[in-house]
Protein backbone atom coordinates (compact mmCIF):
# COMPACT_ATOMS: atom_id res chain seq x y z
CA UNK A 1 0.00 0.00 0.00
CA UNK A 2 2.84 2.38 -0.84
CA UNK A 3 1.32 5.50 -2.47
CA UNK A 4 4.54 5.98 -4.45
CA UNK A 5 4.32 2.49 -5.87
CA UNK A 6 4.13 2.64 -9.67
CA UNK A 7 4.00 -0.93 -10.88
CA UNK A 8 5.06 -4.35 -9.68
CA UNK A 9 4.64 -7.03 -12.38
CA UNK A 10 5.29 -9.88 -9.96
CA UNK A 11 2.60 -8.62 -7.60
CA UNK A 12 0.13 -8.28 -10.48
CA UNK A 13 0.88 -11.84 -11.56
CA UNK A 14 0.69 -13.13 -7.99
CA UNK A 15 -2.65 -11.50 -7.19
CA UNK A 16 -4.11 -12.88 -10.43
CA UNK A 17 -3.07 -16.44 -9.60
CA UNK A 18 -4.15 -15.90 -6.00
CA UNK A 19 -7.77 -15.47 -7.07
CA UNK A 20 -7.66 -18.87 -8.80
CA UNK A 21 -6.10 -20.40 -5.68
CA UNK A 22 -8.79 -18.92 -3.43
CA UNK A 23 -11.57 -20.31 -5.62
CA UNK A 24 -9.94 -23.74 -5.68
CA UNK A 25 -9.86 -23.62 -1.88
CA UNK A 26 -13.44 -22.49 -1.40
CA UNK A 27 -15.57 -24.05 -4.15
CA UNK A 28 -15.29 -27.81 -4.10
CA UNK A 29 -17.74 -30.55 -5.02
CA UNK A 30 -19.68 -31.68 -1.97
CA UNK A 31 -19.31 -28.38 -0.12
CA UNK A 32 -21.17 -25.10 -0.13
CA UNK A 33 -20.12 -22.48 -2.69
CA UNK A 34 -18.13 -19.49 -1.41
CA UNK A 35 -20.17 -16.81 0.31
CA UNK A 36 -19.27 -13.15 0.73
CA UNK A 37 -16.20 -14.02 2.85
CA UNK A 38 -15.42 -17.27 1.07
CA UNK A 39 -14.52 -19.74 3.82
CA UNK A 40 -12.37 -17.24 5.71
CA UNK A 41 -14.84 -15.43 7.95
CA UNK A 42 -13.33 -14.62 11.37
CA UNK A 43 -16.35 -12.88 12.89
CA UNK A 44 -19.12 -14.22 15.07
CA UNK A 45 -21.34 -11.60 13.44
CA UNK A 46 -19.79 -11.28 9.95
CA UNK A 47 -20.24 -8.32 7.64
CA UNK A 48 -23.48 -8.73 5.68
CA UNK A 49 -23.96 -12.07 7.47
CA UNK A 50 -21.69 -13.99 5.05
CA UNK A 51 -24.62 -14.32 2.67
CA UNK A 52 -25.01 -15.25 -0.96
CA UNK A 53 -25.76 -11.87 -2.52
CA UNK A 54 -26.93 -12.28 -6.09
CA UNK A 55 -26.90 -8.69 -7.31
CA UNK A 56 -23.21 -8.89 -8.34
CA UNK A 57 -21.24 -10.47 -5.50
CA UNK A 58 -22.09 -14.13 -6.05
CA UNK A 59 -21.67 -13.76 -9.80
CA UNK A 60 -18.27 -12.16 -9.32
CA UNK A 61 -17.22 -15.15 -7.24
CA UNK A 62 -17.40 -17.29 -10.38
CA UNK A 63 -16.49 -15.00 -13.28
CA UNK A 64 -12.92 -16.28 -13.18
CA UNK A 65 -13.87 -19.97 -13.11
CA UNK A 66 -14.49 -20.32 -16.83
CA UNK A 67 -11.66 -18.32 -18.46
CA UNK A 68 -9.47 -19.37 -15.53
CA UNK A 69 -9.79 -22.97 -16.79
CA UNK A 70 -11.56 -24.13 -13.64
CA UNK A 71 -15.16 -24.68 -14.84
CA UNK A 72 -15.62 -27.73 -12.63
CA UNK A 73 -15.47 -25.46 -9.57
CA UNK A 74 -18.93 -24.18 -10.51
CA UNK A 75 -20.33 -27.61 -9.55
CA UNK A 76 -20.52 -26.49 -5.92
CA UNK A 77 -22.94 -23.70 -6.87
CA UNK A 78 -24.97 -26.03 -9.11
CA UNK A 79 -25.49 -28.39 -6.18
CA UNK A 80 -26.56 -25.44 -4.03
CA UNK A 81 -28.94 -24.27 -6.77
CA UNK A 82 -30.52 -27.72 -7.03
CA UNK A 83 -31.26 -27.53 -3.33
CA UNK A 84 -32.97 -24.14 -3.43
CA UNK A 85 -34.84 -24.77 -6.71
CA UNK A 86 -38.08 -26.18 -5.20
CA UNK A 87 -38.45 -23.12 -2.97
CA UNK A 88 -37.70 -20.76 -5.88
CA UNK A 89 -40.46 -22.43 -7.90
CA UNK A 90 -42.87 -21.63 -5.08
CA UNK A 91 -41.78 -17.99 -5.23
CA UNK A 92 -42.40 -17.95 -8.99
CA UNK A 93 -45.93 -19.26 -8.47
CA UNK A 94 -46.50 -16.55 -5.88
CA UNK A 95 -45.15 -13.64 -7.94
CA UNK A 96 -46.92 -14.55 -11.18
CA UNK A 97 -50.16 -14.83 -9.21
CA UNK A 98 -49.51 -11.44 -7.60
CA UNK A 99 -48.34 -9.39 -10.58
CA UNK A 100 -49.62 -11.07 -13.75
CA UNK A 101 -52.29 -13.64 -12.82
CA UNK A 102 -53.46 -14.06 -16.41
CA UNK A 103 -50.11 -15.78 -17.10
CA UNK A 104 -50.34 -18.19 -14.17
CA UNK A 105 -49.78 -21.86 -14.98
CA UNK A 106 -50.42 -24.76 -12.58
CA UNK A 107 -48.27 -24.95 -9.47
CA UNK A 108 -44.61 -25.61 -10.17
CA UNK A 109 -44.90 -24.77 -13.89
CA UNK A 110 -44.10 -21.07 -13.69
CA UNK A 111 -40.31 -21.38 -13.62
CA UNK A 112 -38.31 -20.13 -10.67
CA UNK A 113 -37.64 -16.73 -9.06
CA UNK A 114 -34.44 -15.84 -7.24
CA UNK A 115 -33.97 -12.94 -4.85
CA UNK A 116 -30.81 -11.17 -3.85
CA UNK A 117 -30.30 -12.33 -0.26
CA UNK A 118 -29.77 -16.03 0.28
CA UNK A 119 -28.14 -18.33 2.85
CA UNK A 120 -27.44 -22.07 2.97
CA UNK A 121 -30.71 -22.79 4.77
CA UNK A 122 -32.83 -19.83 3.72
CA UNK A 123 -33.75 -18.77 0.20
CA UNK A 124 -35.55 -15.63 -0.92
CA UNK A 125 -37.63 -14.72 -3.94
CA UNK A 126 -36.97 -11.00 -4.07
CA UNK A 127 -35.83 -8.17 -1.81
CA UNK A 128 -35.75 -4.41 -1.89
CA UNK A 129 -32.30 -4.64 -3.49
CA UNK A 130 -33.47 -6.16 -6.76
CA UNK A 131 -36.32 -6.73 -9.12
CA UNK A 132 -36.33 -9.97 -11.04
CA UNK A 133 -32.89 -9.75 -12.60
CA UNK A 134 -30.85 -11.76 -10.10
CA UNK A 135 -32.07 -15.04 -11.58
CA UNK A 136 -31.10 -14.38 -15.21
CA UNK A 137 -27.83 -12.77 -14.16
CA UNK A 138 -27.06 -15.99 -12.29
CA UNK A 139 -28.00 -18.23 -15.20
CA UNK A 140 -25.43 -16.48 -17.41
CA UNK A 141 -22.93 -18.61 -15.51
CA UNK A 142 -24.90 -21.79 -16.27
CA UNK A 143 -24.70 -20.98 -19.98
CA UNK A 144 -21.00 -20.11 -19.67
CA UNK A 145 -20.32 -23.54 -18.19
CA UNK A 146 -21.50 -25.06 -21.44
CA UNK A 147 -20.01 -22.35 -23.63
CA UNK A 148 -16.49 -22.88 -22.26
CA UNK A 149 -16.67 -26.70 -22.25
CA UNK A 150 -19.13 -27.57 -25.04
CA UNK A 151 -20.31 -30.54 -22.98
CA UNK A 152 -23.72 -31.33 -24.50
CA UNK A 153 -24.55 -33.96 -21.88
CA UNK A 154 -23.96 -31.41 -19.15
CA UNK A 155 -26.11 -28.89 -21.03
CA UNK A 156 -28.98 -31.33 -21.46
CA UNK A 157 -28.98 -32.96 -18.04
CA UNK A 158 -27.98 -30.11 -15.71
CA UNK A 159 -27.71 -26.63 -17.21
CA UNK A 160 -30.61 -26.28 -19.64
CA UNK A 161 -33.41 -26.83 -17.10
CA UNK A 162 -32.16 -23.88 -15.01
CA UNK A 163 -31.83 -21.54 -17.98
CA UNK A 164 -35.13 -22.60 -19.57
CA UNK A 165 -37.18 -22.39 -16.38
CA UNK A 166 -35.79 -18.93 -15.69
CA UNK A 167 -36.95 -17.79 -19.14
CA UNK A 168 -40.29 -19.43 -18.50
CA UNK A 169 -40.72 -17.32 -15.37
CA UNK A 170 -39.50 -14.10 -16.96
CA UNK A 171 -41.81 -14.61 -19.93
CA UNK A 172 -44.70 -14.23 -17.48
CA UNK A 173 -43.33 -11.11 -15.75
CA UNK A 174 -43.35 -8.66 -18.68
CA UNK A 175 -46.03 -6.52 -20.24
CA UNK A 176 -46.48 -3.88 -22.89
CA UNK A 177 -46.72 -0.38 -21.41
CA UNK A 178 -50.22 0.17 -22.82
CA UNK A 179 -51.83 -2.60 -20.78
CA UNK A 180 -53.28 -0.31 -18.12
CA UNK A 181 -50.67 -0.70 -15.37
CA UNK A 182 -48.85 2.63 -15.78
CA UNK A 183 -50.21 6.11 -15.12
CA UNK A 184 -48.21 7.51 -18.05
CA UNK A 185 -47.70 5.44 -21.17
CA UNK A 186 -44.10 5.79 -22.41
CA UNK A 187 -43.27 6.26 -26.06
CA UNK A 188 -42.07 2.68 -26.48
CA UNK A 189 -45.55 1.19 -26.17
CA UNK A 190 -44.78 -1.80 -28.38
CA UNK A 191 -41.97 -3.07 -26.13
CA UNK A 192 -42.16 -5.76 -23.47
CA UNK A 193 -41.03 -4.46 -20.09
CA UNK A 194 -40.31 -6.31 -16.86
CA UNK A 195 -42.53 -5.09 -14.02
CA UNK A 196 -41.90 -4.43 -11.21
CA UNK A 197 -38.26 -3.66 -11.88
CA UNK A 198 -35.32 -2.14 -10.00
CA UNK A 199 -31.66 -1.32 -10.48
CA UNK A 200 -29.78 -3.00 -7.61
CA UNK A 201 -29.23 -0.78 -4.59
CA UNK A 202 -29.44 2.55 -6.43
CA UNK A 203 -32.04 5.33 -6.03
CA UNK A 204 -33.10 3.88 -2.68
CA UNK A 205 -34.35 0.79 -4.50
CA UNK A 206 -36.73 2.79 -6.64
CA UNK A 207 -39.43 0.55 -8.08
CA UNK A 208 -39.83 1.14 -11.78
CA UNK A 209 -40.51 -0.76 -15.01
CA UNK A 210 -38.11 -2.13 -17.59
CA UNK A 211 -34.88 -1.03 -15.92
CA UNK A 212 -31.84 -1.75 -18.04
CA UNK A 213 -30.59 -4.28 -15.49
CA UNK A 214 -33.72 -6.40 -15.84
CA UNK A 215 -34.14 -5.92 -19.58
CA UNK A 216 -30.53 -6.85 -20.36
CA UNK A 217 -30.33 -9.91 -18.13
CA UNK A 218 -33.72 -11.11 -19.39
CA UNK A 219 -32.54 -10.66 -22.98
CA UNK A 220 -29.37 -12.63 -22.26
CA UNK A 221 -31.29 -15.47 -20.63
CA UNK A 222 -33.92 -15.66 -23.40
CA UNK A 223 -31.20 -15.76 -26.06
CA UNK A 224 -29.21 -18.43 -24.20
CA UNK A 225 -32.35 -20.51 -23.74
CA UNK A 226 -33.04 -20.43 -27.47
CA UNK A 227 -29.42 -21.25 -28.33
CA UNK A 228 -29.44 -24.19 -25.93
CA UNK A 229 -32.78 -25.46 -27.23
CA UNK A 230 -31.47 -25.35 -30.80
CA UNK A 231 -28.34 -27.30 -29.81
CA UNK A 232 -30.44 -29.93 -28.06
CA UNK A 233 -33.12 -30.07 -30.76
CA UNK A 234 -35.96 -28.95 -28.48
CA UNK A 235 -39.14 -27.19 -29.56
CA UNK A 236 -42.33 -26.22 -27.73
CA UNK A 237 -45.00 -23.49 -27.59
CA UNK A 238 -43.18 -22.01 -24.59
CA UNK A 239 -39.99 -21.69 -26.63
CA UNK A 240 -41.99 -20.05 -29.43
CA UNK A 241 -43.28 -17.51 -26.92
CA UNK A 242 -39.73 -16.79 -25.70
CA UNK A 243 -38.57 -16.43 -29.33
CA UNK A 244 -41.34 -13.92 -30.07
CA UNK A 245 -40.58 -11.91 -26.93
CA UNK A 246 -36.84 -11.55 -27.51
CA UNK A 247 -36.85 -8.73 -30.12
CA UNK A 248 -39.34 -6.73 -28.04
CA UNK A 249 -37.16 -6.52 -24.92
CA UNK A 250 -35.23 -3.43 -26.12
CA UNK A 251 -32.32 -3.97 -23.69
CA UNK A 252 -30.26 -0.86 -24.53
CA UNK A 253 -31.66 2.67 -24.49
CA UNK A 254 -29.30 5.64 -24.81
CA UNK A 255 -30.17 8.86 -22.99
CA UNK A 256 -29.60 12.54 -23.71
CA UNK A 257 -26.23 12.53 -21.92
CA UNK A 258 -25.00 9.81 -24.26
CA UNK A 259 -25.35 7.32 -21.40
CA UNK A 260 -26.91 3.90 -21.33
CA UNK A 261 -29.99 4.60 -19.31
CA UNK A 262 -30.23 2.93 -15.93
CA UNK A 263 -33.95 3.70 -15.65
CA UNK A 264 -36.22 3.68 -18.63
CA UNK A 265 -37.85 7.00 -17.72
CA UNK A 266 -34.57 8.87 -17.14
CA UNK A 267 -33.48 11.42 -19.71
CA UNK A 268 -30.14 12.73 -18.46
CA UNK A 269 -27.49 10.83 -16.54
CA UNK A 270 -27.97 10.94 -12.77
CA UNK A 271 -31.62 11.92 -12.90
CA UNK A 272 -32.39 9.10 -10.48
CA UNK A 273 -30.09 7.70 -7.83
CA UNK A 274 -26.47 8.29 -6.90
CA UNK A 275 -24.43 9.64 -9.78
CA UNK A 276 -21.29 7.86 -8.54
CA UNK A 277 -22.93 4.68 -7.33
CA UNK A 278 -20.68 1.67 -6.75
CA UNK A 279 -22.95 -0.62 -8.81
CA UNK A 280 -22.98 -0.30 -12.60
CA UNK A 281 -26.19 -2.25 -13.01
CA UNK A 282 -26.98 -0.75 -16.41
CA UNK A 283 -23.97 -2.53 -17.91
CA UNK A 284 -24.29 -6.34 -17.49
CA UNK A 285 -24.63 -6.53 -21.28
CA UNK A 286 -21.17 -4.98 -21.58
CA UNK A 287 -19.63 -7.35 -19.02
CA UNK A 288 -20.04 -10.19 -18.26
CA UNK A 289 -22.64 -10.50 -21.00
CA UNK A 290 -21.76 -10.33 -24.73
CA UNK A 291 -24.73 -8.20 -25.80
CA UNK A 292 -22.62 -5.05 -26.29
CA UNK A 293 -19.72 -5.80 -28.62
CA UNK A 294 -17.76 -4.61 -31.65
CA UNK A 295 -20.82 -5.03 -33.87
CA UNK A 296 -22.67 -2.43 -31.77
CA UNK A 297 -20.20 0.51 -31.79
CA UNK A 298 -22.78 3.08 -30.67
CA UNK A 299 -23.57 0.96 -27.63
CA UNK A 300 -19.88 0.54 -26.87
CA UNK A 301 -19.42 4.30 -27.04
CA UNK A 302 -22.32 4.67 -24.63
CA UNK A 303 -20.64 2.22 -22.23
CA UNK A 304 -17.54 4.44 -22.18
CA UNK A 305 -19.69 7.52 -21.67
CA UNK A 306 -21.58 5.87 -18.82
CA UNK A 307 -18.39 4.83 -17.06
CA UNK A 308 -16.89 8.29 -17.57
CA UNK A 309 -19.96 9.94 -16.06
CA UNK A 310 -19.81 7.53 -13.12
CA UNK A 311 -16.22 8.70 -12.57
CA UNK A 312 -16.87 12.43 -12.93
CA UNK A 313 -18.07 12.75 -9.34
CA UNK A 314 -16.70 11.75 -5.92
CA UNK A 315 -16.64 7.99 -6.10
CA UNK A 316 -18.11 5.49 -3.68
CA UNK A 317 -16.25 2.57 -5.26
CA UNK A 318 -15.41 -0.42 -3.16
CA UNK A 319 -12.84 -3.15 -3.71
CA UNK A 320 -15.21 -5.38 -5.62
CA UNK A 321 -16.44 -2.38 -7.65
CA UNK A 322 -12.91 -1.54 -8.77
CA UNK A 323 -12.47 -5.15 -9.89
CA UNK A 324 -15.74 -5.02 -11.83
CA UNK A 325 -14.65 -1.82 -13.56
CA UNK A 326 -11.32 -3.44 -14.50
CA UNK A 327 -13.19 -6.11 -16.43
CA UNK A 328 -15.83 -3.75 -17.81
CA UNK A 329 -13.16 -1.43 -19.26
CA UNK A 330 -11.22 -4.44 -20.57
CA UNK A 331 -14.18 -5.77 -22.57
CA UNK A 332 -14.22 -2.80 -25.03
CA UNK A 333 -10.41 -3.20 -25.07
CA UNK A 334 -9.46 -0.10 -23.13
CA UNK A 335 -6.35 -1.60 -21.59
CA UNK A 336 -5.08 1.57 -19.97
CA UNK A 337 -8.28 2.27 -18.02
CA UNK A 338 -8.54 -1.40 -17.06
CA UNK A 339 -4.95 -1.38 -15.84
CA UNK A 340 -5.54 1.84 -13.93
CA UNK A 341 -8.38 0.22 -12.01
CA UNK A 342 -6.30 -2.88 -11.39
CA UNK A 343 -3.54 -0.72 -9.90
CA UNK A 344 -6.05 1.27 -7.86
CA UNK A 345 -7.49 -1.93 -6.48
CA UNK A 346 -4.08 -3.34 -5.54
CA UNK A 347 -2.93 -0.11 -3.90
CA UNK A 348 -6.09 0.75 -1.99
CA UNK A 349 -7.91 -2.51 -1.36
CA UNK A 350 -5.32 -5.31 -1.13
CA UNK A 351 -4.65 -6.37 2.46
CA UNK A 352 -1.28 -7.65 3.67
CA UNK A 353 -2.24 -11.20 2.62
CA UNK A 354 -3.75 -9.96 -0.70
CA UNK A 355 -7.36 -10.44 0.38
CA UNK A 356 -9.56 -7.75 -1.10
CA UNK A 357 -11.17 -5.27 1.28
CA UNK A 358 -14.62 -3.86 0.69
CA UNK A 359 -13.40 -0.42 1.70
CA UNK A 360 -10.77 1.59 -0.15
CA UNK A 361 -7.68 3.20 1.35
CA UNK A 362 -6.67 0.22 3.49
CA UNK A 363 -4.12 1.11 6.14
CA UNK A 364 -1.35 -0.96 7.67
CA UNK A 365 -3.09 -1.17 11.06
CA UNK A 366 -5.93 -3.32 9.75
CA UNK A 367 -7.10 -5.81 12.38
CA UNK A 368 -9.73 -8.28 11.08
CA UNK A 369 -11.17 -9.01 14.51
CA UNK A 370 -12.01 -5.32 15.03
CA UNK A 371 -13.85 -5.16 11.71
CA UNK A 372 -12.32 -1.80 10.86
CA UNK A 373 -12.02 -3.17 7.31
CA UNK A 374 -14.60 -5.53 5.86
CA UNK A 375 -13.35 -8.48 3.84
CA UNK A 376 -15.22 -9.40 0.66
CA UNK A 377 -13.64 -12.29 -1.16
CA UNK A 378 -15.50 -11.48 -4.38
CA UNK A 379 -13.08 -8.60 -4.89
CA UNK A 380 -10.16 -11.03 -4.96
CA UNK A 381 -11.96 -13.21 -7.48
CA UNK A 382 -12.94 -10.14 -9.51
CA UNK A 383 -9.35 -8.93 -9.84
CA UNK A 384 -8.45 -12.25 -11.48
CA UNK A 385 -11.37 -12.16 -13.89
CA UNK A 386 -10.46 -8.59 -14.87
CA UNK A 387 -6.87 -9.57 -15.73
CA UNK A 388 -8.04 -12.61 -17.70
CA UNK A 389 -10.35 -10.36 -19.69
CA UNK A 390 -7.42 -8.06 -20.48
CA UNK A 391 -5.33 -10.97 -21.78
CA UNK A 392 -7.91 -12.90 -23.81
CA UNK A 393 -11.48 -12.32 -24.96
CA UNK A 394 -13.95 -14.62 -26.69
CA UNK A 395 -17.32 -12.97 -26.05
CA UNK A 396 -17.91 -12.68 -29.81
CA UNK A 397 -16.94 -16.35 -30.36
CA UNK A 398 -13.67 -15.19 -31.85
CA UNK A 399 -10.41 -15.58 -29.95
CA UNK A 400 -8.90 -12.13 -29.30
CA UNK A 401 -5.54 -12.52 -27.54
CA UNK A 402 -3.91 -9.53 -25.85
CA UNK A 403 -7.14 -7.65 -26.44
CA UNK A 404 -6.69 -5.06 -23.70
CA UNK A 405 -2.92 -5.17 -23.18
CA UNK A 406 -1.70 -2.05 -21.34
CA UNK A 407 1.59 -0.37 -22.17
CA UNK A 408 3.06 -1.51 -18.85
CA UNK A 409 2.80 -5.14 -19.92
CA UNK A 410 5.27 -4.74 -22.77
CA UNK A 411 6.69 -8.27 -22.52
CA UNK A 412 5.10 -11.39 -21.13
CA UNK A 413 3.29 -14.65 -21.61
CA UNK A 414 0.28 -16.57 -20.37
CA UNK A 415 -0.64 -20.21 -20.55
CA UNK A 416 -3.91 -22.12 -20.50
CA UNK A 417 -6.64 -19.45 -20.48
CA UNK A 418 -9.93 -21.03 -21.53
CA UNK A 419 -12.16 -19.42 -24.16
CA UNK A 420 -15.71 -19.90 -25.40
CA UNK A 421 -15.83 -22.80 -27.79
CA UNK A 422 -13.60 -24.86 -25.48
CA UNK A 423 -10.33 -23.48 -26.81
CA UNK A 424 -7.37 -23.36 -24.43
CA UNK A 425 -5.10 -20.48 -25.40
CA UNK A 426 -1.50 -19.59 -24.58
CA UNK A 427 0.50 -16.60 -25.83
CA UNK A 428 3.94 -15.03 -25.67
CA UNK A 429 4.68 -11.45 -26.63
CA UNK A 430 7.52 -8.93 -26.70
CA UNK A 431 7.51 -5.19 -27.30
CA UNK A 432 3.69 -5.39 -27.00
CA UNK A 433 3.50 -7.70 -30.02
CA UNK A 434 2.37 -11.33 -30.14
CA UNK A 435 5.26 -13.61 -31.07
CA UNK A 436 3.39 -16.89 -30.74
CA UNK A 437 -0.17 -18.04 -30.09
CA UNK A 438 -0.93 -21.63 -29.12
CA UNK A 439 -4.47 -23.02 -29.23
CA UNK A 440 -5.64 -26.39 -27.95
CA UNK A 441 -9.04 -27.35 -29.35
CA UNK A 442 -10.79 -29.32 -26.60
CA UNK A 443 -14.05 -29.88 -28.50
CA UNK A 444 -13.24 -29.33 -32.17
CA UNK A 445 -15.20 -26.98 -34.42
CA UNK A 446 -14.57 -23.66 -36.14
CA UNK A 447 -11.79 -21.62 -34.57
CA UNK A 448 -11.79 -17.91 -35.33
CA UNK A 449 -8.95 -15.63 -34.24
CA UNK A 450 -8.61 -11.84 -34.45
CA UNK A 451 -5.30 -9.99 -34.11
CA UNK A 452 -3.70 -7.19 -36.16
CA UNK A 453 -2.31 -8.49 -39.50
CA UNK A 454 -3.07 -12.09 -38.52
CA UNK A 455 -3.94 -12.99 -42.12
CA UNK A 456 -0.21 -12.89 -42.94
CA UNK A 457 0.77 -15.32 -40.17
CA UNK A 458 1.58 -19.04 -40.34
CA UNK A 459 -0.61 -21.69 -38.67
CA UNK A 460 0.75 -25.17 -37.99
CA UNK A 461 -0.23 -28.12 -35.85
CA UNK A 462 1.99 -28.91 -32.89
CA UNK A 463 3.51 -31.64 -35.08
CA UNK A 464 4.54 -29.11 -37.71
CA UNK A 465 1.85 -29.66 -40.35
CA UNK A 466 0.76 -26.46 -42.12
CA UNK A 467 -2.92 -25.60 -41.59
CA UNK A 468 -4.92 -23.86 -44.30
CA UNK A 469 -7.16 -21.10 -43.03
CA UNK A 470 -9.84 -18.77 -44.33
CA UNK A 471 -9.03 -15.07 -44.36
CA UNK A 472 -12.03 -13.17 -43.04
CA UNK A 473 -10.18 -9.86 -43.25
CA UNK A 474 -6.58 -8.75 -42.78
CA UNK A 475 -6.89 -9.09 -39.00
CA UNK A 476 -9.09 -12.18 -38.74
CA UNK A 477 -8.80 -15.82 -39.81
CA UNK A 478 -10.67 -19.04 -39.15
CA UNK A 479 -10.13 -22.76 -39.62
CA UNK A 480 -11.84 -26.01 -38.71
CA UNK A 481 -10.15 -27.44 -35.65
CA UNK A 482 -9.89 -31.08 -34.62
CA UNK A 483 -10.70 -32.08 -31.05
CA UNK A 484 -7.48 -32.67 -29.10
CA UNK A 485 -5.24 -30.97 -31.66
CA UNK A 486 -2.93 -28.08 -30.76
CA UNK A 487 -2.26 -25.27 -33.22
CA UNK A 488 0.67 -22.85 -33.20
CA UNK A 489 0.53 -19.44 -34.87
CA UNK A 490 3.78 -17.62 -35.61
CA UNK A 491 5.12 -15.04 -38.05
CA UNK A 492 2.59 -12.36 -37.17
CA UNK A 493 3.80 -9.11 -38.79
CA UNK A 494 4.46 -6.22 -36.47
CA UNK A 495 2.20 -3.23 -36.87
CA UNK A 496 3.63 0.27 -36.67
CA UNK A 497 2.30 2.05 -33.62
CA UNK A 498 0.12 5.09 -34.23
CA UNK A 499 1.37 8.01 -32.14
Amino acid sequence: NDPNHTDAPYLEELITQYGRYLLICSSRKGALPPNLQGVWNVHRDPPWRSGYWHNVNLQMNYWLAFPGNLPELFDAYIDYAKTYLPKQREFADQFVQQYNPSQLAPQGQNGWALGNSNWPYQASGTTSHSGWGTGPWTTMMFWDYYDYTRDKNLLRDVLYPFVYEQSLYLSKMMRTPDSGWLDTIPEDGDKLLIYPSMSPENARNRRSWGTTFDQQTTYENHRNTLWAAEILGYSSPQLDKIRNQLPKLDPIVIGKSGQIKEYRDEKYYGEYGEISHRHISQLPGAYPGPLINSSTPAWRDAVHKTLTLRLAYPSTEKGWAKAERTATYARPQDGEMAYGYLQDDIRKCALHNLWNAHDGNVTADYVPEKKNVKLQIDGSFGVTSGVLEMLLQSSEYILEPLSALPAKWKNGSFRGILARGAFEVSAAWSDSHADQLTILSKAGGLCGIRYPELSKAVVKTIGGQTVAFKIVNRDQISFESVMGETYVITGIPKVAKIR
